[in-house]
């Protein structure tokens, strides 16, 4: 017995001699969630964003601009004393390295005008630990904002004043598997941008974006999508926009098929309006959708009906 208790001492004393502060040498594109999370910190985010505060607290030399992930390749990091070390066998099981994936971010913060947060798993987080964008997020802009997001396969969104970006689906691996890339995002409000990156640009590739009312499917475009549910003018319900390529939207009524310079409108998920020119003013984000006038000439018309 007096063995036993020896070796659960030294055991013990193991796991708090590994809980040390270290240093790290930052390499090319890393980020601050993927040095921690493969350094042995925890996966959860939950865990990770008190760690997360507390390494920006200590390399005050890295960190003087607001978001955490610009780092610069040969940056040295303090890390802060890891309260769940994983040379640890009591306090945290040893777990496959492969889940690292699973938490990789899909997306970053590039460029922000005004103000955003991100909500994530039930929780709202403020952009200095929110910056990394994970399936899942929903990101939300407040008034007079535009937050622009680059995701890893290069393709660029612009999020408008008071919008609702949410993260369904993103599955984008080194290799183009059987069944192409998957890229699943919802607008549920407010205004977005989009230009698209490599996924889309295979026929293989399952890339779409809904709204509450339609569900758009992108192919190498660039377009702006507009949801408005309230104080919306003519521009109730979901509106579409293309600047380049080729996008369809489609809900209950059926199809519409808008090439460059084209508008097309639903106002309920049974209704699609004829396809007109894109209205003055639909392109600015940050534009009061009460103040963009929607406007259908009579051939408009016409020429839909055999559309």
């Amino acid at each position: 017995m007096k063995r036993l208790i020896v070796l659960l001492v030294l055991s013990v004393f193991a796991c708090i001699t590994a809980a040390q502060s270290t240093t790290y040498l930052v390499q090319k594109d890393e980020t601050l969630l993927q040095i921690l999370v493969a350094q042995g910190f925890p996966e959860s985010y939950a865990l990770l964003e008190q760690i997360i505060e507390e390494t920006i607290q200590l390399n005050p030399h890295v960190f003087f601009f607001p978001n955490p992930d610009l780092l610069s390749p040969g940056d040295e990091l303090v890390l802060p004393i890891n309260p769940f070390p994983r040379s640890c066998p009591i306090q945290f099981p040893e777990v496959e390295i492969e889940i690292l994936s699973t938490v990789d971010p899909v997306a970053r913060v590039v460029i922000t005008k005004g103000s955003y947060v991100v909500e994530r798993e039930g929780v709202t987080r403020d952009p200095s630990v929110a910056n990394s964008l994970f399936v899942g997020d929903t990101l939300v802009t407040q008034a007079a904002s535009v937050v622009r997001v680059q995701f890893i396969d290069q393709s660029v969104f612009s999020i408008g004043s008071e919008s609702r970006f949410f993260i369904e689906d993103f599955s984008y691996p080194d290799a183009r598997p059987e069944s192409g890339f998957r890229a699943s995002l919802r607008v549920l409000l407010g205004a977005v941008s989009g230009i698209s990156g490599l996924v889309g640009s295979d026929d293989r590739d399952q890339h779409s974006i809904t709204t509450p009312l339609s569900v758009i499917g992108l192919r190498g475009t660039e377009y702006t999508l507009r949801h408005c549910e309230l104080n919306c003018g003519s521009l109730l319900g979901t509106s579409l926009a293309v600047t380049d390529g080729v996008v369809a939207l489609t809900n209950a009524a059926g199809e519409a098929e808008l090439n460059q310079g084209e508008f097309v409108q639903a106002t309920s998920a049974n209704e699609i309006s004829p396809i007109t020119d894109i209205p003055e003013g639909f392109l600015d984000l940050e534009a009061d959708p009460a103040a963009i006038e929607v406007q259908f000439s009579w051939w408009q018309r016409l020429i839909n009906l055999f559309r």
